[in-house]
């Protein structure tokens, strides 16, 4: 009972960052925002992550901790570092050149 309220309340943060992605899309003017997508890849399990993932770059935008996800439909402060954290990274991941990466 305890981990179906956990996975829901982790669901209600998706939503909660899938509307943050939705405003970063127009104001970014970056309509394939809206296509990225929530992935668990190996290096997350362990750490209790999950990553926002680009498919069409096929590249890890940001990681976010699950309980971060959780806990952001009840505490406004978790929200508004979650909220800060995704604008600034995928932010970051359009003004990064990804071939200048090595």
């Amino acid at each position: 009972m305890a981990d179906e309220t956990y996975t829901q309340q982790i669901e209600e943060g998706k939503q909660f960052v899938r509307e943050t992605l939705a405003g970063l899309a127009v104001e970014l003017k970056q309509p394939d925002i809206d296509g990225f997508e929530f992935m668990v890849t190996d290096r997350d399990f362990d750490d209790e992550k999950v990553s926002i993932y680009d498919p069409v770059k096929r590249r890890v935008v940001t990681k976010l901790g699950k309980h971060n996800l959780a806990d952001c439909s009840t505490t406004p402060s978790v929200k508004r570092a979650l909220r800060s954290q995704v604008d600034a990274d995928v932010q970051s991941y359009y003004t990064l050149d990804p071939w200048s990466q090595t």
